[in-house]
């Protein structure tokens, strides 16, 4: 088999995990995955005019519902800004099924109203990282890099598992960036894979970009078998998967928008 197999067939092994981000106190004091918790159940919304204090319900609400009720304003009516999600594709090959995962899940973010880019390492290839005493001698590619990773609000890293674990290539991208870019980044990650499981991709990724500050939405949205899931769309076992991508790309919307709105999640 292939050891750099994301083309290569495989039966799906269908399990997953899907968890969304709720509402607490505050962050904790060190970057980590988020607080697992289930969606509270809806309360009536409050004008945005009344002043009924600290004891609001919806401070309690999940983002999700939180958004439903107030949309793209803050509680104190004021517009949030405008969110830019940035997905960062670690596969290299043409007609790439980790492309197309990364594309199904920009797509749900785009539906919940953000803006979206790809950084593709195809288009802009980028030299091994080397720790060069003087950056200003890397490529502009490395610069662009690093430039559009600090514009936006979200990043999602989109890797095929090879041999176990991510590609070399979006290890090169991490060697580039590091806490320096990352710290504080509200974080996605997929893998995707051509055998029964992606789930050390997403593992290893996740470790990686806690260690760089970045905080982890807690989806583990892997896509094993990856073939199958994408020539067979409608399969049941392909519809469970494509919906994780679905639920990654909202989520990581809706907690960038809990952030802005003063309001943080863990």
């Amino acid at each position: 088999m292939d050891p750099c197999g994301e083309d290569q067939l495989s039966q799906p092994s269908v399990h997953s995990s899907r968890t969304t981000l709720a509402r607490r106190d505050h962050f904790p004091a060190a970057g980590g995955v988020a607080q697992r918790t289930q969606h509270e159940p809806r309360l009536p919304a409050r004008p945005l005019s009344s002043n009924a204090g600290a004891n609001d319900p919806r401070d309690h609400l999940s983002p999700h519902i939180e958004i439903a009720i107030f949309g793209n304003c803050r509680k104190d009516g004021k517009p949030m800004k405008s969110v830019h999600v940035l997905g960062l594709l670690g596969s290299l090959r043409e007609r790439s099924r980790t492309e197309l995962a990364l594309t199904r899940c920009l797509a749900a973010a785009q539906r919940e109203g953000a803006e979206t880019s790809v950084f593709d390492l195809r288009k802009s290839p980028l030299p091994l990282c080397d720790g060069r005493d003087d950056p200003s001698l890397y490529p502009e590619a490395v610069h662009a890099l690093r430039r559009q990773v600090e514009q936006a609000d979200a990043l999602v890293f989109a890797s095929p598992e090879y041999i176990g674990s991510y590609s070399a290539a979006i290890k090169n991208v991490l060697d580039f960036l590091g806490p320096d870019h990352l710290r504080g980044k509200i974080a996605g990650v997929i893998g995707v894979a051509a055998d029964h499981s992606a789930s050390n991709t997403v593992y290893h990724l996740s470790t990686i970009l806690l260690r760089c500050g970045c905080w982890v939405v807690p989806i583990h949205a892997q896509i094993p078998a990856s073939e199958i899931i994408f020539e067979q769309p409608d399969s049941p076992s392909a519809q469970k998967m494509l919906t994780i991508l679905d639920a990654l790309g909202r989520d990581i919307v809706v907690t960038v928008r809990r952030h802005h709105s003063g309001k943080p999640t863990v």
